[in-house]
């Protein structure tokens, strides 16, 4: 197998992972911004182990107190807490409909950086392969405005939508919009701000995992992804711990029930071990653009497994948008 090939290997085993972890995501009922404690120490218990057993039982750490080793904390802050909070702070301030969408920005942000800055070379092929990928996920995941507001209105007449202000210990985050058949009241003051708010944070949260990719593929070329990978989720999680401790909800994120815990500790596994793991690793053969591109089609994972799994409905718009990311996938390896 030649590297390349390699790299588009682990790009995709990236995007499935991303895909197959909505189970655990949708199975979840506590807040994700709590699970995540979990799910960062269950993706290092699988990503130490690992580098021990790749890289002998003595690894070369003196690399991490290099540049490269900088730029690997770097992209761990960004990816793993900074991104994270951005994320989830986002959801809480608007419907994860209006925000779900703005996270396939990072693969513009990501591509738009790395020819900006000269890192790569980005023809006009990878750059329709973007756009492609962009539009297919939006088209995917993407809802009616009216929808949105049905289930928003809905929700947080129900109370599973709660408000921005801290959550109380065992509150939801409102993942999963809840009730219907309720009319939506107009969009207030307040609702318009916390509107504008959620756009900002997902945009910001979009740079950040831009933003870390395009460190972490600088720090590859130097770092074994298989040591950088849980490098940087130690840092992250060292950081989040510190963030979660100084908010005053890390007692509630260790004391979570055991479903709940055993939920999102598979979800580290996956997303945070599995997933990473492969993103990091394809970087080192095909750079960083295009495995932001390849791993862009984790929606189309991700509705199938909601069709196969959840008997949801195949609609034509489900599948022009999958079209549209294979599409992009192919674009992406184009020479």
């Amino acid at each position: 197998m030649s590297p390349e090939t390699l790299g588009y290997a682990f790009a995709l085993t990236a995007a499935a992972a991303w895909g197959f972890v909505v189970i655990a995501v949708r199975a979840a009922r506590a807040p994700g911004a709590l699970g995540v404690a979990v799910s960062m120490p269950a993706g290092l218990a699988v990503l130490v182990p690992l580098a021990l057993v790749l890289r002998g039982a003595h690894p070369d750490l003196g690399v991490l107190w290099s540049r490269a080793g900088l730029l690997v904390a770097a992209s761990g802050l960004l990816q793993f807490p900074v991104a994270t909070t951005c994320y989830y702070e986002a959801i809480r301030s608007a419907d994860v409909s209006t925000i779900a969408p703005l996270k396939e920005v990072k693969v513009v942000f990501t591509v738009l950086l790395v020819a900006a800055l000269g890192l790569e070379a980005v023809g006009a092929i990878h750059a329709a392969a973007c756009a492609v990928s962009v539009l297919g996920a939006l088209i995917l995941i993407g809802r009616s405005q009216r929808a949105d507001a049905g289930r928003a209105g809905a929700a947080r007449e129900s109370g599973d939508v709660p408000q921005p202000n801290p959550l109380p210990e065992g509150e939801g985050d409102g993942m999963e919009g809840g009730g219907g058949g309720e009319e939506a009241q107009a969009p207030g003051p307040d609702d318009r701000a916390r509107l504008r708010r959620g756009v900002l944070m997902a945009l910001g949260a979009a740079a950040g995992w831009a933003v870390g990719d395009v460190l972490m593929g600088q720090a590859v070329r130097d770092v074994d992804a298989v040591l950088a990978t849980p490098a940087a989720l130690a840092v992250g999680l060292v950081a989040y711990y510190a963030w979660m401790a100084a908010r005053g909800r890390l007692r509630a994120a260790l004391s979570l029930p055991r479903r709940e815990r055993l939920l999102f500790a598979a979800h580290g596994v996956v997303s945070f071990g599995l997933g990473y793991g492969a993103l990091f690793a394809s970087m080192q053969y095909i750079g960083v653009a295009r495995p932001a591109i390849v791993t862009n089609a984790w929606p189309l994972i991700a509705a199938l497994v909601g069709f196969v799994l959840y008997r949801e409905r195949l609609t034509v718009r489900k599948c022009v948008g999958g079209g549209l990311l294979i599409a992009s996938v192919y674009l992406a390896m184009l020479p």
